[in-house]
């Protein structure tokens, strides 16, 4: 990630020269900051405010190219509702950039950075296939976003 928008493919920072101009690729305008990408699956995840007192978050989670959202779950950005009802969906995070943490298969998602599969977490981690929010104990959520070897 290098701006609110923009992010450049490691790969090709990988095979770069001097002097040879990098490529920065940009997510759709309207749809927050860029958080986390993982370009190889083709999902991001974007962070927009909703309040600033205290700071709150609602994320958009999409396919690389588009604003559509994939989540409908609490938390996520949902268009059509009052600010007073997308405050109330709206959750805490530090909001620097990566703040997001998209596992490395590209289905799992921690909007707010933590890696919390507890019944009470919110927003707590979604499975974007299943549009649905994960339960399970502290070791196996971890394990979703663990690089496999």
């Amino acid at each position: 990630m290098v701006s609110e928008r923009g992010y450049v493919v490691v790969s090709d920072l990988k095979v770069c020269r001097s002097g040879a101009p990098v490529h920065v690729s940009e997510i759709p305008n309207g749809v927050g900051f860029l958080s986390d990408i993982n370009v190889a699956k083709g999902v991001y995840v974007a962070l927009d405010f909703v309040s600033t007192q205290p700071t709150l978050y609602l994320a958009t989670v999409a396919k690389i190219g588009s604003k559509k959202n994939m989540v409908t779950l609490g938390g996520a950005y949902t268009g059509g509702k009052g600010v007073s009802q997308l405050k109330r969906a709206a959750f805490s995070a530090s909001g620097d950039a990566g703040s997001s943490v998209i596992s490395p298969d590209g289905r799992y998602v921690a909007p707010n950075g933590q890696l919390d599969c507890g019944e009470d977490a919110y927003p707590g981690v979604w499975d974007i296939q299943k549009n649905k929010r994960v339960a399970m104990d502290g070791d196996a959520c971890n394990a979703l976003f663990t690089r496999e070897k």
